[in-house]
């Protein structure tokens, strides 16, 4: 077997376990990392989803905390949007939200025995980003302002071309940290 450092990986180390089969992954957290506790839950929710890479194990080592999931091979969304601009970025955005919608924001709190934390929602700080046109804080406002009638689903926490992996025709949504 050969092990091979990923990228990324800013809460963790992801090493890429060549030789395996299936092709695995293994991400390593310091045991104290609660955010790894939150990645985990959201993984065994959405485990045979097909959204998400697949867990096989979780195991505490010393001081570690072992994730071991399938390796998806492919393109990083943001990457493709970096470089294959407008036209490609239409098709990933709708897909991302299409993601979202049917595969995600379907998953009620009251449906999982997911150890979740509970995120609220807030437009308080929309004003303080400056690279976001304000036609588009209105409408996030707007949203944000919706009732939710205490209704309670799963969110990712950290959204968007830079946690999705594209492997031949499908997506899989990564690095879970920040879900609730």
């Amino acid at each position: 077997m050969n092990i091979v450092k990923l990228t990324g990986g800013y809460t963790n180390t992801t090493l890429l376990l060549e030789g395996t089969d299936p092709q695995m992954i293994a991400k390593i957290y310091h045991v104290e990392n609660t955010d790894a506790r939150t990645e985990i839950s959201a993984l065994r929710l959405l485990n045979h989803s097909g959204v998400t890479p697949r867990v096989h194990d979780c195991f505490e080592k010393e001081n570690w905390l072992f994730v071991m999931m399938d390796y998806v091979p492919g393109i990083n969304a943001q990457r493709l949007l970096d470089q294959d601009g407008r036209d490609q970025g239409r098709k990933i955005y709708e897909q991302l939200g299409i993601y979202l919608a049917r595969d995600v924001h379907t998953i009620k709190r009251g449906d999982c025995e997911a150890e979740l934390p509970v995120k609220t929602k807030s437009a308080n700080d929309v004003e303080e980003l400056e690279f976001v046109p304000s036609g588009i804080k209105s409408m996030v406002k707007e949203v944000l302002d919706i009732s939710d009638h205490g209704e309670q689903t799963l969110i990712h926490g950290d959204y968007g071309p830079h946690n999705v992996m594209l492997s031949n025709d499908s997506m899989f949504i990564l690095d879970w940290e920040w879900a609730g």
